[in-house]
This record gives structure tokens, C-alpha cells and sequence, in this order.
């Protein structure tokens, strides 16, 4: 994403936009927060590959209440994980496939692999404590 800002702005004169793609990059990489994977669900499982790490998948959509209610648990346990399992995350309504290929019929669901394959599975909003449970059985 940086180096595609700074290809953007090479030559653009003075102005609001070269101001807007400023702060992006700026943004960008001055980011301390969580990275979730927002690539596709085949890229995490190959970087993962990659790293020789476990995936956590967390399957939602944009409307869903629940999904948005797990958020903030997600994000606890992806920082306690940080570095030790990649936590992706996948719009079903903007990747059907990958909710067919899966049997995803309910959101949220999280799906938890182990050497590219799904190991587990957690359907519906779910206690960190329960999230926490899997990653160990996986790990």
C-alpha cells in the first residue's frame, strides 16, 4: 500500500488529493494496531504455509449485529496471539465461494486450520474464553 501512495503522488502537484494521499501514507505506515489478513482466504492459508502457522478465520459480513459484537473479541485474542497464529478475516457476502466451500450457513463462524486444513469450527457469537480453548487445542 505504501509504495502504491508514493508511485500515486510521484509528480502530482500541490493540492488537496497530494494532501489526502499524505496522510494515508502517513497512516499507513505509522500503524501500530492489529493487521488483520483482509487477502484472500487462499493467500492467508499459503503465507501461513509460509510462516508455519495455524490460520483463524473470522467468516462475517458487514450487517451482521453478532459479528460486530465479537469484534472486539477477536481483536483481544488476535493481540494476545500476535505472532503465533494469523487471524484472517472474510466478508462472506463479498466471497460466496469461500462460504460454500466451507459450509458457512451462519454468521459469525470462525474457522480455525491447522496445515491448510479446517480443524475446527465456532458458529454464532462465542465467549473469548471459548476462542481462547480452540487456539490452544489447535496450537
Amino acid at each position: 500500500v505504501a509504495a502504491y501512495l508514493t508511485s500515486q503522488m510521484a509528480g502530482m502537484p500541490e493540492g488537496t488529493r497530494l494532501s489526502q494521499y499524505r496522510d494515508a501514507l502517513n497512516n499507513v505506515t505509522s500503524y501500530q494496531g492489529i493487521l488483520f489478513e483482509h487477502s484472500s482466504l487462499q493467500q492467508a492459508l499459503e503465507k501461513a504455509r509460509r510462516e508455519k502457522k495455524n490460520v483463524f478465520v473470522d467468516c462475517y459480513t458487514s450487517w451482521c449485529g453478532p459479528c460486530k459484537m465479537m469484534l472486539p473479541i477477536i481483536e483481544e485474542v488476535s493481540a494476545e496471539y500476535e505472532g503465533k497464529i494469523i487471524v484472517a478475516k472474510v466478508d462472506v457476502d463479498s466471497s460466496p465461494a469461500t462460504a460454500a466451500r466451507f459450509g458457512i450457513r451462519n454468521i459469525p463462524t470462525i474457522l480455525f486450520f491447522k496445515n491448510g486444513e479446517v480443524v475446527d469450527k465456532q458458529v454464532g457469537a462465542a465467549p473469548k474464553t471459548s476462542l481462547v480453548e480452540k487456539i490452544k487445542a489447535v496450537l
